[in-house]
């Protein structure tokens, strides 16, 4: 299980700044970007990535036998756990 990673969510709408403050973007002449700041979200969205494996007995076999299980936690409700 790996939880290191949050994506953050914002209103419907209204995009979310995923540059840091003062980068440059590219944006369409005439036009203004707005974006939320996105250290000020109010939800966070957390990818639960789990796979098991089956570890093989010589190096020329393949461990990528197995299913690969992937679920969203909200990071307010559904804290990370290391189990």
């Amino acid at each position: 299980m790996d939880d290191k990673h949050q994506c953050k969510v914002g209103k419907p709408g209204y995009p979310v700044a995923a540059v840091e403050r003062g980068r440059q973007v590219i944006v369409s002449k005439n036009k203004t970007f707005y974006v939320a700041d996105h250290d000020f979200m109010k939800c966070d969205i957390i990818p639960s990535v789990t796979m098991i494996c089956d570890i093989p007995c010589t190096i020329e076999e393949s461990f990528y036998k197995e299913q690969v299980y992937v679920g969203l936690k909200d990071s307010i409700f559904q804290p990370s756990d290391p189990l």
